[in-house]
């Protein structure tokens, strides 16, 4: 495929070619995996005629360096664009290409320095289509508020929403598709006397009925060029419109109050959020006690979905299970595959990621069990992983405080002895739309205001490569603190941790009165409703502390 690639470039006319790993729609796009056997989710590929220059984000560096043939392609952090020193690789003369429907102007930045030209590769384009049993209306009692009432939001100005989960959001529709998003591929054109939904979806007779009662027309996404045609004043998302669409636009402005909108849930949203995350935990906990040396991480995988598809409500998973064992767990979005999982042995880390989508709420939580006896340098690790997690969430916060000013608190363990995870804290999560929803996040660099009703997840941890990776990862929330000037946080997922990795000797009387209080909504919410077996596991790990 490289070679189809440098054929095709010879014939236009161009030195090289831009690859990164997300359509239009902002879909996985699989052709980086088929021209680098590289499977993680972010990555970006300048494809010369003679070398492969490939950025990958620290998430996936190891990941990267065991899939990819370093005899084809030099690997770098993703971070390293900004200032690369692309005269080490790339003449001046040179014209490098890319395709318009998968770039935005924001990614295109760190190109600028380089001589780029919009060339289509058809080959690149998925079609990804949805049939009429997948798209549905999802009810109003999950979704928190009527979509007429979002749609309303939207008649001040003109917008174009290019984000599929915030289409999604705002006309109340979700897809069961066989991936892993509650979404399907479709923009929204909303001005002020016309609503037009833009997707190659083949919709329902329901589902278009529910559309007309919105007053919402439905054309096909080759459609959208000629109404955007230089038409002016028209909000937008700069974060996610193709090329293809922004230069058809004459005036325009970066306006996504609807995100916002979004990324706050109702009070009901979060009732359900509660309901989703027991039944949730129920499912992992059955999994946590079946667990045993001899299965494999694939096994695993199997039965967080056999498990969950016992609980009223599941859906499908919200990303594929990471199940790594021993040295596998370090990297850090490992995805073990059925032929070539390792099996679980007596001794040894394993790292668990997991989550589903419910009617009524999204799940993603991370959890190590020890199999054997940990030693003392596992033990500190983990411990100074669960200070961060509980440090972040206990913590209150004055109102219009962002994630980057919180991200440090899960660190500061890890600081102090000169370790540190190479990841954000934390990432918002969506209403059965995606695990990763924005523009909320904990991270040195997002700088949104948290606001009540934001669903974040909580996840510090450490990675040896080569040896473990530890990560401990709950969903909280944003609600309003006993003081009006305050926020704080409070646990949606329900789960214990990992007993035998706790190091109670460096946690503050504090701490071991934060993990109790946990542990006793756990008892009440979650035990009751599991086996015998279970319930014997989760007692165990309960009364460790």
């Amino acid at each position: 495929m490289i070679d189809s690639f440098r054929k095709f470039c010879r014939t236009g006319s161009i030195q090289g070619y831009i690859l990164h790993t997300t359509d239009g729609f902002q879909n996985y796009n699989s052709t980086i995996q088929k021209l680098t056997n590289f499977s993680g989710s972010n990555a970006i590929i300048v494809l010369l005629m003679d070398k492969a220059l490939f950025f990958t984000d620290g998430r996936y560096l190891e990941q990267a360096g065991k899939q990819l043939d370093k005899n084809l392609f030099t690997i770098f952090p993703i971070s390293s664009l900004k200032d690369f020193n692309w005269s080490d690789f790339v003449k001046p003369e040179d014209t490098l290409g890319y395709h318009p429907m998968l770039f935005t102007k924001k990614q295109l930045t760190n190109f600028e320095k380089l001589n780029l030209l919009a060339v289509k590769y058809d080959a690149l384009i998925e079609i990804k289509t949805s049939d009429d049993k997948e798209v549905f209306v999802y009810p109003d009692k999950y979704a928190g508020s009527r979509a007429i009432d979002k749609l309303k939001r939207l008649k001040n100005k003109n917008y174009l929403i290019t984000d599929t989960s915030s289409v999604c959001y705002l006309l109340n529709l979700r897809s069961k598709a066989d991936d892993q998003r509650g979404m399907f591929n479709a923009y929204l054109l909303s001005l002020k006397k016309q609503l037009i939904l833009f997707t190659d979806a083949n919709l329902s007779s329901d589902v278009l009925k529910y559309l007309n009662s919105l007053k919402v027309k439905h054309l096909p996404v080759t459609k959208l060029s000629s109404y955007l045609n230089k038409r002016e004043n028209i909000a937008l998302d700069l974060d996610t419109i193709p090329l293809e669409f922004l230069n058809s636009c004459k005036d325009y402005e970066h306006d996504i109050f609807y995100k916002l909108d979004q990324a706050c849930k109702t009070q009901e949203e979060i009732e359900n959020a509660k309901d989703v995350h027991i039944k949730d935990a129920v499912a992992i906990c059955e999994v946590l006690a079946w667990i045993k040396a001899g299965i494999s991480e694939y096994d695993i995988s199997c039965k967080l979905i056999e498990e969950r598809k016992k609980q009223d409500g599941y859906i499908k998973e919200s990303f594929h299970a990471i199940c790594g064992f021993k040295e596998n767990r370090s990297i850090i979005h490992y995805r073990p595959l059925e032929d070539e999982s390792k099996k679980i042995e007596k001794q040894g880390i394993l790292l668990i990621d997991t989550g589903g989508h419910y009617y009524g709420g999204t799940t993603d939580v991370t959890r190590v069990i020890y199999l054997g006896e940990p030693t003392a340098k596992e033990k500190l690790y983990y411990t100074l992983v669960l200070k961060g997690h509980i440090n972040l969430a206990k913590t209150k916060f004055k109102k219009g405080v962002t994630g980057a000013n919180l991200d440090s608190l899960a660190r500061i363990y890890l600081w102090e002895h000169f370790a540190d995870y190479p990841h954000s804290t934390g990432h918002g999560v969506g209403n059965f739309l995606s695990v990763h929803e924005g523009p909320c996040g904990i991270s040195a660099v997002n700088n949104v205001v948290l606001k009540e009703g934001m669903i974040l997840s909580n996840e510090p941890g450490f990675y040896k490569e080569g040896e473990f990776g530890i990560r401990i990862e709950n969903l909280l929330y944003v609600k309003q603190s006993s003081n009006p000037d305050f926020l704080e946080f409070e646990d949606l997922t329900m789960l214990p941790f990992c007993s035998k990795l706790i190091d109670k000797s460096i946690l503050t009387k504090e701490e071991v009165s934060w993990i109790k209080t946990y542990y006793n909504k756990i008892d009440k919410r979650i035990k009751p409703h599991l086996s015998i077996k279970a319930r014997e596991f989760l007692q165990k790990e309960l009364e460790s502390v």
